[in-house]
């Protein structure tokens, strides 16, 4: 064994001593100094990439020292480099064979079952823990060459055998020994290039075997082209205004009488639905295409509870029409409104998901609306828990319809069931992955699953609920991609609470003010596309921004 006195540590990596003494092994195979001196010079033509001469010396030192496994080490590496590959196989084979302590043949022998695709015997040469201790146990100190050669095949194989964690423990202790070396930094690549490759095929397997509902149109009100008659003109008001709408113009409308105020909401929302190929045959304009959303949030301040079968007219639509009104912000727009609305109706929602042909992303607005009640009023928890535990029973025992069963909308539920930690759900949810009816991409398979629903939870997944006039200042510094901050507009931070009444008295005389003062007049352009909650998320893995990165 090798002196540690004489061969100084100069640091230990995983366990192993490391030293960049290049004579560490000459004690062990009767390498002299003179020796010594005659293999440097003979590597010297290498550094000088003169490879027939290197070729030529060292053969002749081959011979002239039949024991040393350096020499041949040297003249494998000077055969592969002048791409006499079968020869250097040879001589790395007869290091095997004749020196098995020597780690470089076993290296070069494994990298060339790389090459080849002999994925199965390069734990032959290697050892089937690819630990450099368990290799060689013996020894207690290493060359650095020697612990770098190992450890850059060892990820070659991992990485060639779809053993992600064994390249990524490879690569960690290659970075740690030289994080700016182009071999490491091309593993580094190599890695990205993987997982990406890897995500993709994942994707394309998934969306081949995915279980998807085709989405058909509910028709719920007549088509026209004339506009609804309202009990209040006032509600014009929503026809003509942007997001910008003056508080002043919410303020008068909602003083407006509860019940017939309801109704004309409510025929706002159908009017989208009932007008919806005439508005989609215009250019779209702030001005006069913001009604729906208005009216959304209003029917949110008033929690209007006897309107929630109105709103869920609209994802009974397709996804055309929903694409159109609230392109990548249809979750954040509707959801609070279902949360206020549906609150106390879980049955209603429960129903709707059942409900033949509607589009998985509407459907997945319900799921997470009720998913944000067991973590607004943790009282209700297990009636939420319940509520997952029958819709899942339901898809279970029906899946084979293919007018209900979606399994990306599955997945996103899964995920709203882990977002409030419903570890009660466990079987539910082993059986759905069971079933195929999940697409894992969404919220990982069932091991990752399974080990989500383990793991201590340390970050809240409870949206926020914004009162009316915080929801347009959101909105819009949202759709400006700006930064929110209390001092958008600091007029809204004073205003008292809205009374839950059928309507505000009229003695309440704000000032008229804009929710938003845009200081330029021209069009905000967003640098990057704005990624939606539902799209694949940038990083790489496979599943939606909603479940990865967005969290």
């Amino acid at each position: 064994m090798e002196s540690l006195a004489v061969k100084p540590i100069t640091r230990n990596i995983n366990g192993i001593n490391i030293t960049e003494d290049h004579t560490i092994n000459d004690s062990r195979y009767g390498i002299t100094k003179k020796i010594r001196e005659e293999i440097d010079i003979a590597a010297t033509w290498l550094d000088k990439k003169n490879k027939n001469k290197a070729i030529k010396d060292l053969n002749h030192l081959s011979i002239k020292y039949p024991s040393i496994p350096q020499i041949r080490n040297l003249l494998a590496v000077a055969n592969y480099k002048a791409g006499n590959i079968s020869k250097c196989r040879e001589i790395n084979q007869a290091l095997v064979r004749d020196h098995p302590d020597d780690l470089f043949g076993r290296i070069g022998l494994a990298e060339d079952f790389i090459r080849n695709g002999k994925f199965e015997k390069v734990p032959e040469v290697l050892i089937e823990s690819m630990d450099l201790k368990d290799l060689v146990p013996e020894r207690s100190l290493f060359h650095e060459n020697e612990v770098f050669a190992f450890y850059s095949a060892a990820y070659d194989y991992f990485l060639e055998t779809d053993q992600e964690d064994g390249a990524i423990f490879s690569l960690n202790i290659l970075q740690e020994m030289d994080p700016d070396n182009a071999v490491v930094l091309n593993h580094g690549l190599n890695l990205v290039r993987y997982r990406l490759k890897k995500g993709l095929e994942r994707y394309e397997d998934e969306m081949a075997r995915a279980r998807t509902v085709k989405v058909i149109a509910k028709k719920v009100c007549e088509e026209t082209r004339e506009p609804p008659v309202f009990h209040h003109p006032e509600i014009m008001e929503l026809y003509q205004n942007d997001l910008s709408i003056t508080q002043d113009t919410i303020l008068q409308l909602l003083a407006l009488p509860g019940t017939t105020l309801i109704a004309d909401l409510e025929n706002v929302v159908l009017d989208s639905i009932a007008r919806y190929k005439y508005f989609s045959s215009l250019d779209w304009n702030d001005q006069t295409h913001y009604f729906l959303q208005h009216a959304l949030f209003l029917l949110t301040e008033l929690k209007a509870e006897e309107s929630l079968q109105t709103v869920l007219h609209l994802l009974r639509q397709d996804d055309e029409f929903t694409n159109y009104w609230f392109a990548d912000h249809m979750t954040d727009c509707i959801w609070e409104c279902l949360y206020m609305l549906g609150q106390n109706s879980l049955p209603e929602l429960k129903d709707y998901l059942f409900e033949p042909n509607h589009s998985s992303y509407s459907r997945s607005i319900v799921s997470f609306a009720v998913s944000q009640i067991a973590m607004h009023e943790p009282q209700r928890r297990q009636e939420v828990i319940q509520w997952f535990d029958e819709a899942f029973d339901h898809f279970l025992k029906n899946q084979t319809d293919d007018t209900i069963i979606d399994s990306e909308l599955i997945g996103l539920m899964i995920g709203d069931v882990l977002d409030i930690e419903g570890r009660e759900l466990r079987e539910q949810l082993k059986k759905l992955h069971e079933a195929g009816l999940v697409t894992e991409s969404i919220s990982g398979d069932w091991q990752e699953v399974s080990k989500e629903l383990d793991r201590p939870f340390v970050r809240s997944k409870e949206m926020e609920l914004y009162g009316i006039f915080d929801k347009y200042n959101h909105f819009l510094s949202w759709l400006h991609g700006e930064p929110e901050s209390e001092d958008i507009n600091p007029f809204f931070n004073d205003l008292p609470e809205i009374a839950q009444t059928d309507h505000y008295r009229e003695e309440h005389d704000y000032e008229d003010a804009p929710f938003e003062v845009i200081a330029s007049a021209q069009p905000y352009v967003r640098a990057d596309p704005k990624i939606g909650r539902n799209d694949a998320c940038p990083c790489g893995s496979g599943k939606k921004y909603k479940k990865c990165c967005g969290k």
